[in-house]
């Protein structure tokens, strides 16, 4: 083996093409058409057409097929799912193409190839009921589908979130079919999942997606604090240093400065305090107190609460980034809602408001505010466990001021990360608000039809 093919795969973070061929038996696309046209899909690639069109199927087989995790009926929705062949492109130069072996449906091979590194090529072989059990081959590919750094976030449109490093199933057989609505083909619809899994309607109750965020948000503030508190232990080593350039005659800070520090510590920790991520601070007692000392003593107080000053100073640049996430995920839903607000608290975490302040069951809002709030707050827990976001239908239940504002509503909150947003969507508003990331789902052969139109 070269030392090229022995390094580590490098990281993919986003899309940049996808090619399926006979999808149904009868579509082919090139996502997007034009060969160049590669620029502006980093952040954001919204997949529209007609319907039976296969934009969910196209996001479902995108998760499925490079999910690493076994249980979930991933592998078997492959098999099941009608197509000649399925390639994706990453901004990496990973290419992972998919390709049916007898026919539309059954077996597959997988082929991942890197720039500089031999291709690896996997054998995919579901049992007579066209499901994949948990052969030695399926382990093998899952293995090596866990060291690409692939990491998706789902959200379809019954809004039953799925994640690519979370497992949910066990057992031998690796996959379950069952006989539902799911997606159309020309025949039959077929669902795919894990016996164990629940299904919902697309109206969630909040709580667990609030809970989560909650306990989200304070870990971070509870890393940025102890960062902060890292940073603070030098207080007396800096105490003693500033007493000994004091008494060698070069003091630090002077006396005015130390009051205009003192004064925008005030009103920066105001911004913290509005989450709870910190206490008030009370600089107006401290420059009183300050200000009446003798001058001598002056001296004395300032190189004792410079260094002070330098330790909560230090905790709050370790809690900018999450206080400023916390302020953009409220006041963007803010922007949203009308009558009802929402907030955060360290204490009390994430918290619905009517008009008159009192708290509000967040479950008792309209589909459309769930929704909103659904999908914000899906996109700060992705920060972290996902570099790819599908969304199958994101417009569910949002009327069209909403629906125009909503993908940059979504950037906002992925912000400084590197989500890459993959939608599909029938939402004219949506598109129209974001044409350069717009690909239309139009066939090789023409505008989509059935086998017999």
């Amino acid at each position: 083996m070269s030392a090229a093919s022995s390094k580590a795969p490098t990281p993919s973070t986003s899309i940049s093409k996808m090619r399926v061929e006979d999808l149904f038996g009868y579509l082919t696309y090139t996502i997007p058409q034009a060969e160049t046209d590669t620029v502006g899909y980093a952040r954001l690639m919204i997949l529209y057409g007609d319907n039976g069109s296969g934009k969910t199927t196209i996001l479902t087989l995108l998760f499925s097929l490079l999910s690493p995790v076994s249980g979930r009926g991933e592998k078997t929705y492959v098999a099941r799912t009608p197509f000649r062949l399925f390639e994706v492109l990453f901004d990496s130069g990973l290419k992972v193409t998919v390709r049916k072996t007898k026919g539309l449906v059954g077996p597959y091979t997988i082929r991942f190839e890197h720039p500089n590194s031999e291709p690896k090529i996997f054998e995919v072989e579901p049992d007579q009921t066209v499901a994949v059990k948990r052969t030695p081959k399926a382990i093998k590919l899952l293995a090596y589908l866990a060291t690409l750094g692939i990491s998706m976030y789902f959200l379809p449109d019954d809004r039953n979130v799925r994640i690519s490093t979370e497992a949910e199933g066990d057992g031998d057989v690796d996959e379950v079919v069952v006989e539902e609505e799911d997606y159309v083909t020309s025949t039959r619809r077929v669902s795919v999942r894990s016996p164990d899994r629940r299904t919902e309607s697309h109206h969630l109750q909040l709580d667990s997606v609030l809970a989560k965020l909650s306990s989200w948000f304070r870990s971070h503030a509870f890393l940025g604090s102890s960062a902060g508190e890292e940073n603070a232990t030098n207080i007396y080593l800096n105490v003693v240093e500033n007493l000994a350039q004091w008494a060698a005659g070069t003091p630090g800070t002077g006396q005015d400065q130390l009051i205009i520090r003192l004064e925008r510590l005030e009103t920066r920790i105001d911004r913290f305090t509005r989450f709870g991520l910190i206490t008030p601070f009370p600089a107006k007692k401290f420059i009183e107190l300050f200000c009446s000392a003798q001058t001598a003593t002056k001296y004395t107080i300032g190189t004792i609460i410079e260094p002070y000053i330098n330790g909560i100073e230090a905790r709050l640049n370790a809690l900018d980034q999450v206080r400023d996430l916390i302020r953009t995920y409220v006041e963007t839903i803010n922007e949203f809602l009308s009558g009802k607000t929402i907030d955060f608290s360290l204490q009390l975490g994430v918290l619905v408001a009517g008009r008159e302040g009192g708290k509000l069951d967040p479950n008792l809002l309209s589909s459309g505010e769930k929704q909103l709030i659904l999908l914000l707050s899906n996109t700060i827990l992705a920060r972290e466990s996902a570099a790819i976001f599908l969304i199958d239908e994101p417009e569910l239940s949002l009327n069209i001021k909403w629906q125009r504002s909503l993908v940059e509503a979504l950037l906002r909150c992925s912000e400084g990360s590197k989500i890459q947003f993959v939608l599909a969507s029938h939402s004219l508003e949506l598109i129209t608000q974001h044409r350069r990331n717009a690909v239309q789902l139009i066939s090789a052969s023409g505008i989509p039809r059935g086998p017999n139109a």
